[in-house]
């Protein structure tokens, strides 16, 4: 049985904030890290649900919803985004954000489908069912409940999140656009 691969690709153009003064780095982390202090509920939540949906590539229809997720996601952040078909596989998401005068283009990579997973041979409940541990399971971590929507940021930096395909690769598809929210809205800008 063939395991085809699924890909995200977007292509970011440098966006607007290019034109402006160059941020200190240690004043853009601050920023950043404030965002997503700021932000972590709505990240969280988003995340979870995407790693609610089954990513089996060869599950087609569970495909097809983690492709339309993904676009919408992508969309929400005003980012043109297509999803393009190929024969016998899941379609590949492209997006583009482009800016005018860029000079530059950054090119991000990612997938979004998973191999088969047994689920009665899973840790701890559905593999598509996000838990959270209080640390790694292998440090002696134990599950606790996710906190609820508060405004104020909670997670902590041990904090673990289990789900298939939580590392590879729907959290960092998650960051990726997480950090893009923050640039944008906080005015961060990017060199040429």
């Amino acid at each position: 049985m063939r395991n085809p691969a699924i890909t995200l690709l977007i292509a970011f153009f440098p966006f607007p904030v290019l034109a402006q003064k160059t941020t200190a780095p240690d004043a853009a982390v601050k920023a950043v890290r404030q965002y997503r202090q700021e932000n972590e509920d709505r990240i969280m939540r988003e995340l979870r649900e995407f790693l609610a949906i089954p990513n089996v590539a060869s599950d087609t229809v569970n495909i097809q919803k983690n492709a339309e997720r993904l676009q919408g996601m992508l969309e929400a952040r005003g980012i043109e985004t297509h999803l393009l078909s190929i024969e016998g596989r899941g379609p590949v998401v492209f997006g583009k954000l482009e800016t005018p005068g860029a000079k530059r283009t950054v090119l991000f990579y990612a997938h979004y489908d998973g191999q088969p997973v047994d689920a009665a041979a899973w840790t701890d409940k559905s593999p598509f069912e996000p838990i959270l541990y209080d640390d790694a399971m292998e440090a002696g971590g134990k599950r606790i409940p996710f906190p609820a929507p508060s405004g104020v940021p909670h997670y902590k930096d041990d904090w673990r999140i289990y789900a298939r395909s939580a590392s590879d690769d729907k959290s960092p598809i998650v960051a990726m656009l997480a950090t893009l929210d923050a640039l944008n809205e906080k005015k961060i800008p990017v060199e040429r």
